[in-house]
């Protein structure tokens, strides 16, 4: 099946050589983010990848590096104009303030996740927000959100990584994570497994991933990128690599 997607990756690029490209090479970086973004043997990996990497193709941007850094020095980056493109990342009431959006790339239901037969429990989400611990990513979209909604008691760490590590270690009673990515996620990583952890509680909020821009790459090159992502939701393309990664993560 990963033969495959590269396959049409490869036959996409090539039909699209000639298309418009858009205003100079764009300095584009994410994050180690399976499954939507992580590199293997030097290239960009991910279902998120692979369709910026099929826009890439359709706008002439191919042969530029994504250049993969950790979240909070990337989103500095983009936020203070050194870098152009960011993704995956989910809109908040402050990123609208300062970034340009495609997408949505991908949508899920977030919900908070314990150590498996952990005696920690909550009858309503209000409960939650000045009784338990909860591990965040700094100035990731789960910390913006929780923090923007009331939730006091946010324990800050500097990947995702290390706040399911916490939680294994029973220094934090939740961590938030939608429900269609975690598996994908936790393959990343052998000291961590899926049936470690079970969910707690009803969904919290629904969140759309984009691709983010800096406020000053020009409208019209956005509004290109977007273009090209509605043209493979409509041809298809998009819901084949979506439909592929999870047949793949979460058998």
């Amino acid at each position: 099946m990963k033969i495959l997607i590269h396959v049409i990756l490869f036959a996409y690029f090539s039909f699209f050589t000639a298309q418009i490209a858009s205003a100079g090479p764009l300095r584009i970086m994410s994050e180690s983010y399976p499954p939507f973004s992580y590199k293997v043997n030097g290239h960009a990996e991910g279902f998120v990848s692979n369709i910026v990497n099929i826009l890439r193709g359709q706008l002439g941007e191919e042969h530029t590096e994504i250049v993969f850094l950790p979240w909070a020095r990337a989103y500095q980056n983009l936020q203070n104009g050194r870098a152009d493109v960011l993704y995956p990342m989910v809109i908040t009431a402050e990123r609208k303030k300062l970034f340009k959006f495609v997408g949505p790339v991908f949508t899920s239901n977030v919900y908070f996740y314990r150590k498996k037969g952990a005696n920690v429990s909550f009858i309503s989400i209000e409960e939650t927000k000045k009784n338990s611990r909860i591990a965040v990513t700094r100035d990731a979209a789960y910390h913006q959100i929780l923090f923007e909604t009331g939730f006091t008691h946010l324990d800050v760490s500097s990947c995702q990584r290390l706040d399911f590590l916490k939680l294994v270690k029973g220094r934090v009673d939740f961590v938030p994570m939608g429900e269609r990515i975690i598996q994908g996620f936790l393959k990343k990583y052998p000291e961590l497994d899926y049936s470690m952890f079970e969910k707690a509680g009803p969904a919290l909020f629904t969140v759309d991933t984009y691709i983010a821009f800096a406020s000053h790459v020009p409208d019209e090159v956005v509004q290109r990128w977007q273009n090209a992502l509605d043209e493979i939701k409509g041809n298809g393309i998009y819901q084949f690599i979506i439909d592929s990664y999870f047949e793949q993560h979460n058998d």
